[in-house]
C-alpha cells in the first residue's frame, strides 16, 4: 500500500523548488505593482473598526467621547502587549 513511490527524491526536489521560485515570481510581480492586499492603511483601519465594535459594545460610543477615546487608547496599549509578548516568546 506505501510502498508506491510517486516521485523520486530528484524530481520532488525538482518540484518543491519550480513551486517556491514561482511564488517567488509572483510576489516581486505583486509588490513592484504596488499591490498590498494587507497593506499598513487597511490594518490601520481594521484596527479602528474592530477598536470601535468593542467600546461601543462597552456603551463607550461617539456621545461620550472622552471614554470613547480611553477605551481605544486603553485597547492600542493591550495589543501592544500582545504583540511584545508574540516578540519574546517567538510566536509572531
Amino acid at each position: 500500500m506505501w510502498g508506491r513511490v510517486w516521485l523520486s527524491e530528484k524530481q520532488a526536489a525538482f518540484l518543491v523548488a519550480a513551486i517556491a521560485a514561482a511564488l517567488l515570481a509572483g510576489m516581486e510581480v505583486l509588490s513592484s505593482s504596488g499591490f498590498q492586499p494587507y497593506g499598513e492603511a487597511a490594518i490601520e483601519n481594521y484596527i479602528f473598526q474592530e477598536d470601535s465594535a468593542v467600546c461601543a459594545k462597552l456603551g463607550l460610543t461617539d456621545a461620550n467621547n472622552s471614554h470613547s477615546a480611553d477605551c481605544m487608547a486603553e485597547l492600542a496599549i493591550v495589543r501592544q502587549r500582545h504583540a511584545r509578548l508574540l516578540v519574546e516568546y517567538s510566536l509572531f
